[in-house]
């Protein structure tokens, strides 16, 4: 014969919830206690800086500040010059590079066809 079905208890055991709560609030409040007692032991960095700023540091004209270093990298981008002292390594501008690679893939296609 099978036995019946049983199903979970409608009861909640307080005790037990009420001594997990406990542990839980020990342990949180022992982690705090450390936590605070390291703090305190360990000095401050030399680095930090305890002082109030003494202005806002942000941007005055953010939109013309970035338009101004986009047109400074365009213009660094359309230019031949040396990158490197002893002149081995030049830079050239990326259209040109654009056009050498291109005709350099043609030139080896036509290499390759039968």
């Amino acid at each position: 014969m099978t036995q019946p079905a049983r199903h979970e208890e409608h009861h909640v055991d307080m005790r037990a919830l009420r001594r997990i709560g406990l542990w839980l609030a020990v342990g949180f409040m022992a982690v705090l206690v450390a936590m605070h007692a390291l703090w305190r032991q360990f000095p401050k960095p030399a680095s930090v800086h305890t002082t109030a700023f003494s202005g806002a540091r942000l941007q005055a004209h953010a939109p013309h500040d970035r338009e101004e270093t986009l047109a400074v990298q365009r213009r660094r981008l359309a230019q031949y010059r040396w990158t490197d002292a002893g002149h081995r390594y030049a830079q050239i501008p990326i259209e040109r590079a654009m056009d050498i690679v291109v005709d350099d893939a043609r030139r080896h296609a036509k290499e390759t066809r039968p």
